[in-house]
């Protein structure tokens, strides 16, 4: 079965992506990942702040927004995560050594400034496109949202006039249109979006009276927002490579992303839990799919896909007036059936 996809203008063998984690500057796991059926790999994130302090120990100076987050925020740790700037090249530069399928950096940041001239480097180390992961102050009461949407097109607007090689964005699922964003990403010059940036895992301590949060791997097929925000995307956005990112963990997790929209779809928690063997199981089953419903490719699957829903509402309402029973999804609780006010029968 052709299971061969296109993202970013790059021809990958399969539409499983690895997702930026610290696995994939390992090159014995990437030769792995390779072999079991992985389409491309996204480097893990390098940090404003790691490039911000690179720059001043080479003696460049920096604009002050920059030098202000790297104070506070650089931390050696950052390096030990991702190696640093100059290993991150390097990293590069032998993972395209090692293995044939494309190698897509990760720039992370908050600021416009020089750090972001960086991308060059990144481009002549040899990566095969750029992810970028803005931080766009969603929380930040006095600037409308117009304002956020401006400042991120801005701010890749900039990578894309440095680098020749594809740029992709990784959204977060709280911007309030997502279609209108989108094309004005097209304009900025970015080839693709990621639908979603990882959402931290808040920690309320009620004994303590307080909260953090943690990253952890999303939950097993946790992909309702995923496939929400592709269709939101897809019906009214440009036609743009578009990778679901968020919970794909079984082949009908990458089948349901990719009739919602997606052109490839991002795996990393699965990885971490079963190793390159995620990648080999979702692979047969998408190619199993591929051969129940008769098609011949995964590109004729794309092809065949519906049209985005250009309108929910009358869904929604149907959801609320038109169903006479609702369904207790929860894992662990004693299936329970009911009427359309909520009493159970």
């Amino acid at each position: 079965m052709n299971t061969s996809a296109n993202y970013l203008g790059l021809q990958l063998n399969s539409p499983i992506v690895i997702g930026a984690c610290s696995l994939t500057q390992n090159p014995e796991m990437v030769r792995q990942l390779s072999i079991a059926g992985a389409g491309a790999i996204v480097l893990p994130s390098l940090f404003e702040e790691q490039i911000v302090h690179h720059m001043f120990e080479d003696g460049e100076r920096a604009q002050p927004v920059e030098s202000h987050f790297e104070a506070i925020d650089y931390d050696e740790a950052n390096d030990r995560y991702n190696g640093g700037p100059i290993e991150y090249l390097a990293s590069i530069k032998r993972l395209k050594r090692v293995t044939g399928i494309p190698v897509i950096a990760n720039l992370n940041g908050c600021s416009t400034g020089d750090w972001l001239n960086f991308a060059r480097e990144i481009e002549l180390s040899g990566a095969d496109a750029i992810e970028v992961t803005l931080d766009c102050e969603l929380a930040n009461a006095p600037r409308s949202a117009n304002d956020v949407d401006q400042d991120l097109v801005g701010r890749v607007a900039q990578v894309c006039d440095i680098v020749d090689i594809p740029v992709s964005v990784k959204l977060s699922p709280f911007h309030s249109n997502l279609p209108h964003l989108a094309w004005q990403l097209v304009d900025a010059g970015v080839a693709g979006l990621v639908c979603f940036a990882h959402e931290p895992a808040w920690h309320i301590a009620i004994e303590q009276v307080g909260s953090t949060f943690n990253w952890g791997l999303t939950p097993a097929s946790n992909i309702n927002g995923t496939i929400a925000g592709l269709v939101r995307v897809r019906a009214g956005g440009p036609e743009i490579s578009v990778a679901a990112s968020g919970g794909v963990c079984v082949p009908q997790d990458l089948i349901k992303t990719i009739l919602a929209g997606a052109d490839v779809a991002m795996v990393t928690s699965e990885v971490y839990r079963s190793g390159p063997d995620a990648v080999a199981h979702i692979l047969d089953g998408v190619s199993s799919y591929l051969n129940r419903h008769g098609f011949m490719s995964f590109a004729e699957l794309i092809a065949s896909r519906p049209s985005p829903l250009m309108s929910m509402r009358s869904m929604q309402i149907g959801c609320f007036t038109r169903g006479r029973e609702f369904v207790e999804p929860t894992a662990g609780i004693q299936f329970h059936s009911g009427d359309r006010w909520g009493h159970l029968q």
